[in-house]
């Protein structure tokens, strides 16, 4: 029997054997040729949420006759990794391995930190780990984590509760040791999580050239079912499925934009969104980027 995951909300019914997906691209305007480095995206009603990583601003827009139209807001308090909305815009930093921020929802207050407890789990926060993402399940205090261990080349998944001042972890998934793939951002919807998994290296690398594009990049969103079940330690259990590759979107699209996807969401139609970093440094926004930002909108056939 062919496997459906039902997400109602979204208005859709994923069939994961032999579903197809239409991918087209969203049309940016100049400021996205700048290294903004975008590693996140959120969806909130009918806007989108894209914050550069390292230079305080987040663009926030919506799609009119398939372009961005955008305006800018400031996010003065660290790096953003992570991005995901839940009564406000909760982000994860690089610069900050052991923090929680969360926005209001029109950037207008300072953010709330929430530190994070991890409860006896082992972290080394100076291994040039971070969390890549974050996630709010629906109505709860309940938080996800996605952070990156670079010594050991994996991703760790954590549950954690919101209390006070405090997320304390409850739960901890290794998602596997991997050598040329990584996860590296997750979007939560309807008990189940997507993860967007990444192997990237470059847009001009040889020997792997084929058309001027990379051949060995390679880009897919898969998902976990999250059942919540009270009381119980785990919750994060299975293996990720595969529900649809963006490698050849990327590949169409390398000569005039950077496809470095590092950031997924999802609105409330059931259309997703996947976006790139595009500078591998610690440039600022006034910079050129390697390219220009890439933001594709995937709709599935009906």
């Amino acid at each position: 029997m062919k496997r459906i995951l039902s997400l109602l909300a979204m208005g859709l019914a994923f069939n994961t054997s032999g579903q197809t997906y239409h991918f087209s691209n969203v049309a940016l305007g100049k400021s996205f040729s700048k290294a903004l480095q975008i590693s996140s995206i959120a969806s909130v009603d009918d806007s989108l949420y894209l914050p550069a990583e390292k230079c305080g601003k987040i663009y926030i827009g919506k799609i009119v006759s398939d372009s961005l139209r955008y305006r800018t807001a400031s996010m003065t308090v660290g790096a953003t990794e992570g991005l995901a909305y839940h009564n406000g815009f909760f982000y994860t930093s690089d610069d900050a391995a052991n923090v929680v921020r969360k926005y209001n929802k029109t950037f207008s207050q300072q953010p709330v930190e929430y530190i994070i407890d991890f409860n006896g789990f082992q972290h080394k926060p100076t291994d040039g780990n971070g969390f890549e993402g974050v996630a709010v399940l629906n109505d709860t205090t309940i938080v996800l984590l996605l952070e990156k261990v670079k010594s050991l080349r994996c991703a760790v998944l954590y549950r954690g509760i919101i209390r006070a001042d405090k997320i304390v972890l409850v739960e901890q998934r290794l998602l596997g040791v991997v050598t040329k793939e990584r996860y590296c951002d997750l979007h939560y919807r309807n008990d189940t999580l997507f993860l967007l998994k990444s192997a990237y290296f470059g847009e001009r690398t040889r020997p792997f050239l084929v058309n001027n594009c990379n051949q060995e990049n390679n880009y897919s969103i898969r998902y976990l079912e999250i059942s919540p079940k009270g009381n119980s330690q785990e919750w994060l259990t299975g293996t990720p499925s595969l529900l649809f590759s963006l490698k050849k979107a990327a590949l169409d699209n390398c000569n005039a934009y950077n496809t470095n996807i590092e950031g997924i969401a999802a609105d409330v139609y059931g259309n997703f969104y996947a976006v790139s970093d595009n500078l591998y440094a610690n440039g600022l926004c006034d910079v050129s980027g390697e390219n220009k930002t890439l933001l594709l909108k995937i709709q599935r056939h009906k």
